[in-house]
């Protein structure tokens, strides 16, 4: 981290007064210059590759991105995710700032120098207490992002592809249908059931005639449908 000097900090707290000025859940213009001058609020200047936020170390507050580029990565079966990256305007800790879970969701590291703000828990909830309209908003926020991740979810239980085609063709013995409705049935994109289609018809599983499928190891689909490979 690195110490900013008075002229530098004086342009970076009118850039963050600015930033904060655009931001509902923070009340926008009325209350930007108000965070800035509290005491509590502060600026923080991070080198490339420092980190910003760990899982055991980080702020309770809501954070700003003034300048340059970081971020959040989380390790998931032995490998590094990158998880979303943030530039000037972007915030973070949302979702923490009010929880008393004492980990963090991730590691934020900075991509570049950057220069973040930090709004502590003590002013957010000032500001609530002051602006309902500011409350509604950070809630509105976090109903988007409880949306997102059910989104997230759906797509990670839900079946490969070529499994919704190997469940449907272990209900059949036989079937002619068009590849237009079988994709609409199964809701993936024809291109998608075409390559499923394939794999299924050069390992022998199943033989295409047209508009007929018909299934030539049961076994095999089975194994398939239950796999968690993805071909």
């Amino acid at each position: 981290m690195k110490e900013l000097s008075l002229d530098t900090e004086r342009e970076l707290f009118d850039e963050a007064e600015k930033m904060l000025s655009d931001l509902e859940i923070l009340g926008g213009e009325v209350f930007s210059k108000i965070i800035v001058e509290d005491a509590a609020f502060s600026l923080c200047e991070y080198l490339p590759g420092e980190t910003i936020f760990t899982k055991k170390e980080y702020r309770k507050s809501l954070s700003l991105m003034i300048r340059g580029r970081a971020t959040a990565r989380k390790k998931h079966g032995g490998r590094d995710l990158m998880i979303r990256s943030f530039e000037p305007g972007d915030i973070f800790g949302i979702a923490t700032l009010f929880c008393q879970k004492d980990e963090y969701v991730s590691e934020i590291r900075a991509d570049s120098s950057c220069v973040v703000a930090f709004v502590p828990q003590k002013i957010v909830s000032e500001v609530f207490r002051e602006s309902p309209d500011a409350a509604i908003a950070y809630i509105s926020v976090l109903s988007q992002k409880i949306c997102f991740l059910n989104d997230k979810l759906d797509s990670i239980s839900a079946p490969s592809a070529i499994s919704k085609l190997c469940y449907y063709l272990l209900e059949k013995q036989e079937t002619k249908v068009s590849m237009q409705s079988l994709a609409q049935m199964l809701g993936i994109s024809r291109m998608t059931l075409y390559r499923s289609l394939d794999i299924l018809v050069e390992n022998e599983w199943i033989r295409k005639e047209g508009k007929t499928l018909t299934v030539l190891d049961r076994e095999a689909l089975s194994r398939v449908a239950l796999s968690e490979e993805i071909f």
